[in-house]
């Protein structure tokens, strides 16, 4: 019975040997693959890396290569807005209280000014509003809004006028609507929104008889100055302001969600490119339309405080923006990266909009173009596309 025992003790010690030898060979392969999947995952990366370098590479030299066209003007102060017609036209307003008719040509030589109107506010134009080929809406800084009439087509009736005003915005009489008038969009349903310094978006519906337009609402936002507003589905409004970005439910007028530390002081660009918001303040910042969470965001150093003021989708992917930096500038916003850079001659960019195939930018001091159609990918949308068309 006891050699029984010994020889059983024996294959047991054997066997806890064999096994111990075993688990040390699976832990020596076990290191082994990972230490294999490491390599690859590395190697995959700097695959990965060196592709994207190559492409933006790539968009970097389309920027670079990108013939430019310059578009005259006579305004005496800095360009603030640009409003794009049809017809290779473009209405553009002014720290110089005028709204100018400019046609964009292929000849830098050409007459571009087609007709101005002189004082058409009191203060600088903020913002110009396409509603049809034969009217306009425009923003004064001294919070006046009007209804314009322009014939931006060549006439040979040298009597008729070229433009008429229709109306100006009022509130019980009182035409400064906002303290200033900084934006107007107009909704899917044919009613306008307002925005501007005093922290109300203030809603607008057109009487048939009178043909004037009535404010019928108004929604309060934790923002001071409110800078940009953009209609999203299912009847939800989207508002950037000073240092917050805010989504209303407007078929119950009511407010939703607070994004805090998003738009910052002097920037009002707001778009929509998929399922995301991107605003830009003293950053670009990515907010996710479904939770109305931020998703993350691009600091970018600044030489002074203003930041970026003009944004456009340029593919499904890739944004073009402008600021106070003095280049244009071509972002990833799946990577959240800067990818190409072109240096202009101008102070600022105000607005940027897209012109079939290219984007006309709005300079402090010049009106200037990109003819950029190797961009085109059928998925990038001009900014009036997402707010103001029909």
């Amino acid at each position: 019975m006891e050699e029984r025992i010994e020889k059983l003790e024996k294959m047991v010690a054997e066997l806890a040997t064999e096994n111990k030898g075993l688990k040390q060979d699976i832990s020596s392969l076990k290191a082994k693959v990972n230490s294999i999947e490491l390599k690859n995952q590395d190697y995959l990366t700097r695959i990965m890396n060196l592709e994207k370098k190559e492409k933006y590479a790539q968009i970097q030299q389309k920027l670079t290569n990108a013939p430019k066209l310059n578009v005259k003007h006579n305004h005496t102060d800095w360009i603030t807005t640009l409003c794009l017609m049809t017809g290779r036209y473009a209405l553009t307003g002014s720290k110089d209280c005028s709204i100018k008719c400019l046609t964009i040509g292929e000849d830098d030589d050409e007459e571009s000014v087609l007709f101005t109107i002189e004082k058409a506010h009191e203060s600088e134009v903020q913002y110009i509003l396409k509603i049809s080929d034969s009217e306009v809406i425009s923003c004064g800084d001294e919070g006046t809004i009007k209804r314009w009439f322009v014939d931006c087509k060549y006439s040979f009736e040298k009597n008729k006028s070229r433009y008429k005003l229709l109306e100006i915005f009022s509130i019980n009489g009182n035409h400064k609507v906002h303290d200033s008038a900084y934006k107007i969009i107009k909704l899917k349903n044919g009613d306008l929104c307002s925005c501007g310094k005093g922290s109300r978006i203030k809603f607008w519906k057109q009487n048939k008889e009178t043909e004037k337009h009535e404010k019928y609402q108004e929604l309060e936002c934790k923002a001071e100055y409110v800078q940009s507003v953009l209609e999203l589905d299912d009847n939800k409004l989207v508002a950037g302001g000073w240092h917050s970005t805010q989504f209303y439910d407007i078929k119950e007028f009511k407010s939703e969600t607070i994004i805090k530390d998003t738009f910052t002081e002097h920037a009002n660009a707001m778009i929509r490119m998929g399922d995301k918001i991107i605003c830009s303040g003293w950053g670009i910042f990515f907010i996710d339309i479904k939770t109305q969470q931020l998703l993350g965001k691009i600091q970018i150093e600044y030489e002074c405080e203003e930041g970026i003021y003009a944004l456009a989708p340029l593919t499904k992917n890739l944004i073009i923006c402008g600021g106070n930096l003095r280049t244009i500038d071509i972002y990833d916003i799946d990577n959240y990266e800067k990818v190409a850079s072109r240096p202009i001659d101008d102070e600022f960019i105000f607005d940027v909009k897209n012109d079939e195939g290219g984007f006309i930018f709005c300079g402090s001091k010049n009106i200037f173009g990109y003819i950029m159609s190797e961009f085109n990918d059928g998925k990038g949308n001009n900014e009036e596309a997402e707010e103001d068309e029909d």
